[in-house]
């Protein structure tokens, strides 16, 4: 489901040829490492409580829909939320690991 503000962004600029999508990313990055770091059982509990059973990795799942979104393939694509987060947005998935 697309944010209100991407659906109203890309109504206004598409009469300008101006596509607008909002990536919605979730995968491990500096704040994940972090937590990883303090507590080494982290990964495999947040790889465990996400529907795919894994941590998404920004070059190898979310970079490529930023690339897609770039290019001449997406040019029917405007005022989505793209969730690239492992299925982490599914309504009444709890995504958050128990005691934290």
């Amino acid at each position: 489901m697309a944010l209100p503000g991407t659906r109203t962004a890309a109504a206004e600029w598409g009469r300008y040829g101006i596509l607008v999508n909002l990536i919605a990313p979730t995968a491990a990055g500096s704040v994940f490492e972090d937590l990883v770091a303090a507590d080494p059982g982290f990964a495999e509990t947040a790889a465990s409580i996400n529907p795919l059973g894994r941590v998404g990795d920004p070059e190898t799942d979310v970079a490529p829909v930023a690339v897609f979104l770039a290019t001449e393939d997406s040019r029917w694509v405007t005022g989505e939320t793209i969730h690239v987060d492992g299925g982490q947005h599914l309504p009444r998935y709890q995504s958050r690991p128990r005691g934290r």
